[in-house]
């Protein structure tokens, strides 16, 4: 995809976008938007080729050669997004607390967009088009009527559209960190969720949020995609580490909004590309640590209570301080007696007892189950042969891994022995040895 063709696509968007809020229901015909971009036809159906395969646009057949194009109402709502525009998603949320009042008063209540358009103060081309994606989602029931000049709906509150409204899902916010700065994303995230108590704050690191066993690439992948922001734990440790950086590319891909938040030795003027593109704070100084909690508020509506941003800024410094020394330990070379014995030990593995190991580094905890259960869905360990002590085993002959929690017998039996860990005194030197850093 060329960066001509792409600009060439926002321009396209942005014409029908235009339309779209004067007028949803109209369309554009092809030539004139040929002519608009100053291409040709065969250049403008490769040019909407991706848009139609993800129903961001549609086609209103005249003739085989000539079409009329309108932006769908799914295209409406990436457009917002891609943009950081959530206008009409408050629109929305208006929308389903008055259906929802009106249903708490009669369930079988019936009213009408006009009427909806009058209480809201807004044109019927807003509310319309609000309900039309409301009715894409099963939060209401639209039957659209012949008179009043204009797109005119009878509206009814469905059961997923009131279930909506009593227990709205969390708004996501994704903070971005290496797992070496993880107690100051474990501090950040309730600093921010009491500013801001409808937003969940996703860790990946947070065993609320990441458990053991969890599909942990799909969930990230997922929460990446459902986030409003991704706020970017920018540290000097961090912008080392490749899963910040899959991160937020990530993120940049699903055009989510991206905050690059810099604390310690890592200042937003010196960031590397592609950070550097997007809004950048030194958190740990009081004035742009106002300005994040501002910028959240443009994202998520006015805070609860206003923070303590000097003590914000304290703490901050003084974890970022801990993890330095905690990071000049990992980056040092490893002990000669740990790199020895960790050698000796996986010198009498195998190859699916060596990718445990690699699982127990990633993951920190896993039960017997939960390791077995993993490598087979890789492909190397057959459960036939496995047996259900996996990591026991490599206790036994390594000493490489130790059990973190006593289970009971029953538990053993059970094969959810566990969980184990690496040895904090050999996991430097293992990660030196199977991963090379």
């Amino acid at each position: 995809m060329s960066v001509e063709n792409e600009n060439l696509r926002s321009r396209l968007l942005q014409e029908l976008n235009s339309l779209y809020e004067d007028k949803f229901y109209e369309s554009l015909d092809v030539t004139n938007l040929s002519t608009l971009l100053s291409i040709s036809t065969r250049e403008f159906e490769t040019l909407i080729t991706p848009l139609l395969a993800k129903r961001w646009v549609e086609k209103e057949l005249k003739t085989i050669r000539s079409y009329r194009l309108r932006l769908t109402d799914l295209g409406k709502e990436e457009f917002d997004r891609s943009r950081g525009d959530n206008t009409n998603e408050s629109i929305r949320g208006k929308l389903l607390a008055l259906l929802s009042d009106e249903f708490e008063k009669n369930p079988g209540s019936v009213t009408d967009s006009d009427s909806l358009s009058r209480r809201l103060d807004l044109h019927w081309n807003k509310v319309c088009f609000n309900l039309k994606i409301m009715e894409a989602h099963s939060l209401v029931e639209l039957h659209e009527r012949a008179w009043a000049g204009h797109p005119f709906y009878r509206v009814s509150l469905t059961a997923e559209g009131k279930t909506a409204h009593d227990y709205p899902r969390p708004r996501i916010l994704f903070l971005s960190h290496a797992a070496i700065d993880e107690p100051i994303a474990a501090y950040l995230k309730p600093v921010i969720t009491d500013a801001l108590p409808g937003v969940h704050v996703f860790v990946s690191t947070d065993p609320e949020d990441l458990r053991p066993g969890d599909p942990w690439v799909e969930k990230i992948l997922r929460n990446l995609l459902d986030a409003e922001c991704v706020l970017v734990l920018s540290t000097d440790r961090g912008l080392t580490r490749r899963w910040v950086w899959f991160e937020a590319g990530a993120g940049w891909v699903r055009r989510n909004r991206i905050v690059s938040c810099c604390v310690g030795k890592q200042r937003k003027g010196s960031l590397p590309p592609p950070f550097s593109i997007y809004q950048s704070l030194n958190i740990d100084e009081e004035k742009d640590c106002r300005v994040l909690f501002g910028t959240l508020t443009d994202y998520f509506g006015a805070l609860s209570q206003e923070p303590e941003y000097a003590d914000i800024v304290s703490n901050l410094r003084e974890l970022d301080t801990k993890a330095a020394e905690r990071w000049a330990a990992v980056v040092a070379p490893p002990n000669g007696l740990a790199l020895a014995e960790v050698d000796a030990g996986l010198a009498k593995l195998d190859e699916a007892e060596r990718q445990a190991l690699s699982l127990l580094l990633l993951y920190g905890e896993l039960t017997d189950v939960q390791v077995i259960q993993k490598l087979v869905e890789k492909g190397v360990l057959d459960l036939s042969q496995s047996g259900i002590f996996l990591c026991s085993r490599i206790a036994h002959k390594t000493g490489i891994v130790e059990q973190s929690i006593s289970h009971s017998d029953r538990e053993r039996h059970l094969g959810v022995h566990g969980p184990w860990r690496i040895k904090p005194t050999l996991r430097h030197a293992l990660e030196v040895r199977l991963f090379g850093t």
